[in-house]
This record gives structure tokens, C-alpha cells and sequence, in this order.
């Protein structure tokens, strides 16, 4: 979570808006409660006026 949260803030100080992954997103892990993820990134998100998009892998 921690990473996707950095990678975020770093992008949005560079004026970056969109964050697209390709690939393992590795956000959601079974035996997290990732609803709490979820809701603490869009919160992230959202302050950052940034959109994201990811392509399930295989995980």
C-alpha cells in the first residue's frame, strides 16, 4: 500500500494525473482488509485531483 501511496505523491508533485499499471497491481492480497486500502488511496487520489487505472495480472 505504502509504495502505491509514494508513487502517487511523487507523480503529483510532477504534475502527473493519470497513473495507469500494467500488470500486478499487487494492492489486493487476500487476508488484508484492502477496503481500507481502497478507501485511504481514493482519499489519496482524490486530493491529488489524480486518476487511476490498472490491468489485473495474474495475481
Amino acid at each position: 500500500m505504502q509504495h502505491v501511496l509514494t508513487v502517487a505523491r511523487t507523480m503529483s508533485a510532477r504534475g502527473i494525473e493519470h497513473l495507469v499499471v500494467l500488470g500486478d497491481f499487487g494492492f489486493l492480497w487476500p487476508g488484508r482488509n484492502w477496503g481500507i486500502d481502497i478507501d485511504k488511496l481514493s482519499r489519496r487520489l482524490k486530493m491529488t485531483a489524480q486518476t487511476l487505472a490498472f490491468v489485473d495480472g495474474n495475481h
